[in-house]
């Protein structure tokens, strides 16, 4: 018989996936009103990035999307809130995809295929309509996973839902250095002038970040975990070893109760034997687990507060320039042009602006629906008031933050001792 959780998880999926979907042709549609405006432009002035044909044609009409799209005032505003919460999208994906219980082969777990894959389809479209549904598919078995019946008993390493700091430092410092710094670069003036050679080339580097950002994960990964190793969760064997001899010539020659105790399972009716070692294992999950889960916290309270910073800086702006915020972005949202008799670029920067815009609410939406499926009522509507108050990519960093709280709980730890026929 099929389970309550498996039927409310296909029907989350297919609701997703079916919402990415609806998305997905109502963005292709506003396509339309600009698509032949970038093709034309990229064939009058061809741009080259790379000396390869067929890819500088792709990134020719990437590039002048995005610089359409700021070109417009409110567009520039939007592209700023929408990288931030793709910031934050990507920290989750890279977080989920880290976690023990998925390996590199598993598809969840490829974080730059997912953000190429984002980069030329949106984000909004390939996190609603594939990744989402995906990953609430199989995140369900993971968790339960245990060590095999030949691994060490002491070996609680690969605990699912635990993330090594090492990984947690690494995904917050490439996203960071190869998302966050080319992402500002693309969005301010202060450094590189907006409209030069030189932003055009920022932009079309930015297409490339999920590349960067893996590549530098891996290095950092790679330097970190020799750095942040802690002997009290990771002794070395021989010590391992000394301990159980130590606990069992103690144990015997008080002559209480025997060094071991057996104990029937239920599901397997295998017997399961424990030593004063438990304790021990215990203890050490315990540490394990509570330096995993703050790395993850750490990582998600600076993606909040970057978020935040952004949000509010954007709104300042406006106010500063004068601009009628709430007017703005009711014409934006409607896809009403503000005034008649527009050029046909400036027709096309706000349709460009127009896409961003929908490429953020569909993104927003995805994720304040998973939040409902993963924590009820009262926490989505507690995220969409955040939403309001601190910004999207902020409000849902906030939440993964709580969320982290639920997934990686001490008390939820099961004893993973070696199991003998």
């Amino acid at each position: 018989m099929v389970k309550k959780e498996t039927i409310k998880a296909l029907l989350f999926a297919g609701s997703t996936a079916t919402f990415g979907y609806i998305a997905r042709q109502h963005m292709l549609q506003q396509l339309e009103g600009v698509g032949p405006h970038l093709y034309a432009t990229c064939q009058a002035q061809p741009l080259i990035f790379t000396h390869n044909g067929p890819v500088d044609r792709i990134l020719c009409i990437l590039v002048i999307f995005f610089q359409r799209a700021m070109d417009d005032y409110m567009g520039l505003q939007v592209t700023r809130v929408l990288l931030g919460l793709f910031g934050t999208v990507q920290a989750i994906m890279a977080v989920e995809g880290s976690r023990n219980g998925y390996a590199w082969y598993h598809v969840v777990s490829w974080f730059m295929f997912w953000g190429m894959l984002a980069n030329m389809f949106t984000i909004a479209v390939v996190t609603s309509l594939v990744w989402v549904p995906l990953y609430v598919l199989t995140s369900r078995f993971f968790v339960s996973r245990t060590i095999s019946r030949d691994s060490d008993g002491m070996d609680d390493s690969a605990v699912p839902v635990m993330i090594s700091p090492a990984r947690s430092g690494a995904i917050l410092l490439s996203l960071l250095l190869a998302f966050g710094v080319p992402s500002l670069l693309m969005t301010t003036s202060s450094v590189i002038e907006r409209g030069s050679w030189l932003s055009l080339q920022v932009i079309a580097l930015w297409q490339f970040c999920p590349i960067l950002i893996q590549l530098t994960y891996t290095v950092l990964t790679w330097a970190l975990t020799p750095l942040l190793r802690d002997d009290r969760v990771m002794p070395v064997a021989a010590g391992i070893r000394d301990t159980a001899t130590v606990s069992t010539v103690e144990t015997t020659s008080t002559s209480t109760s025997s060094s071991t105790t057996t104990r029937i399972t239920k599901e397997t009716d295998s017997v399961i034997v424990t030593d004063p070692m438990d304790d021990v294992n215990q203890q050490r999950q315990r540490v394990r687990m509570a330096q995993s889960k703050a790395g993850v916290e750490q990582l998600y309270l600076i993606m909040a507060v970057i978020n935040a910073l952004i949000y509010y800086g954007t709104f300042l702006q406006t106010q500063l320039d004068g601009v009628h915020l709430r007017e703005s972005l009711i014409l934006l949202a409607t896809n009403t042009i503000p005034v008649a008799g527009l050029r046909a670029i400036e027709v096309a920067q706000f349709k460009s602006a127009y896409f961003l815009f929908l490429d953020l609410a569909v993104l927003t939406t995805t994720f304040s629906f998973w939040a409902l499926y993963e924590d009820g009522l009262i926490v989505f509507v507690i995220l969409l008031a955040g939403i309001l108050s601190i910004g999207p990519g902020s409000a849902i960093a906030v939440y993964a933050l709580y969320r982290e709280n639920r997934i990686q709980d001490p008390n939820l730890l099961k004893l993973r001792a070696k199991k003998t026929s």
